[in-house]
């Protein structure tokens, strides 16, 4: 199985938050929101759960870059 650990730091790198992503996505959405963890059986379904994963991380990143910038709509 896999486990995603995301944290969030401050300028200082003060841990503000760390916890594990399906936790981080239960609080930004709601608590109803049930993800299951993945279960990988071979190294190809490792690199389709990581792709997915680093794609969520660039979605995450992207929508957080357009907040900081005062371009949310």
């Amino acid at each position: 199985m896999v486990e995603f650990i995301w944290d969030l730091k401050d300028s200082n790198q003060n841990v503000l938050l760390g916890t594990n992503l399906f936790t981080i996505i239960r609080l930004l959405t709601s608590a109803d929101n049930k993800m299951m963890d993945p279960i990988i059986s071979d190294y190809v379904d490792f690199r389709d759960v990581m792709k997915i994963a680093f794609d969520m991380y660039e979605d995450f990143k992207q929508a957080f870059l357009k907040v900081a910038a005062g371009d949310e709509e």
